[in-house]
């Protein structure tokens, strides 16, 4: 794909590959800072500028499966993770992991990082270990599925701490670690207009098994 033509601090660009700074781990459940990321996904959608992520869309690779929305495969190299996703959309690094703004109005949003955690083996983080962590509202769902061939916990649920959020968390084992690809859609009556999307990108996540100075 040619670069857009589009200033230096542009969101997405085919030559960016990786120079973005090297994210840690998201302590998702060990403090509060799923907090900090509605905050800064809030602020985000206000205009406020945040460092440009490493992620480059590859318009020579061809999705699996149906794509009824003209979405492309992109990848980010730092976190090694490949997704469906629109170049018009926005990256934006935020807290050590990668903001993606699909919708400002309403705010549709997904979170990929690193989490540190206790667990070590996925069928681990059951209901009860889920509802400890007070993220979600009661009546949430948990499920272990396979999404190209990996497991993953998928918990759908409205957000504890904002009841307006409604939510699809993707729980995935990577380097004996957990890594969260998290969507949300706020407020939670737009969720229909998104949900197949969300769905299309979902099904397309994968991992790369390159290392980190590969040409991902």
């Amino acid at each position: 794909m040619n670069e857009p033509n589009t200033p230096a601090n542009s969101h997405l660009s085919a030559d960016r590959r990786g120079d973005s700074a090297p994210p840690d781990k998201l302590l998702l459940f060990n403090n509060p800072i799923l907090n900090r990321i509605i905050v800064l996904v809030l602020l985000a959608c206000l205009s406020i500028t945040c460092p440009v992520s490493g992620v480059y869309a590859d318009d020579s690779t061809e999705a699996n499966g149906e794509n009824p929305f003209g979405l492309e495969m992109c990848h980010d190299k730092k976190l090694r993770v490949a997704f469906l996703c629109d170049p018009d959309w926005d990256y934006q690094l935020v807290e050590d992991g990668l903001l993606v703004i699909m919708s400002r109005d309403p705010i549709v949003t997904i979170t990929f990082a690193r989490i540190d955690s206790e667990i070590t083996h996925l069928p681990k983080l059951n209901k009860s270990v889920l509802s400890k962590k007070n993220l979600y509202e009661k009546g949430f769902r948990r499920d272990l599925m396979q999404i190209n061939g990996r497991d993953v916990i998928i918990v759908r649920a409205f957000a504890k701490k904002d009841a307006s959020r409604r939510v699809l968390d993707h729980f995935f084992m990577r380097d004996e670690k957990l890594f969260g690809v998290l969507f949300s859609v706020t407020p939670k009556d737009k969720w229909d207009e998104f949900k197949f999307k969300i769905k299309a990108v979902a099904d397309s996540i994968s991992f790369p098994e390159d290392t980190a100075d590969s040409d991902l």
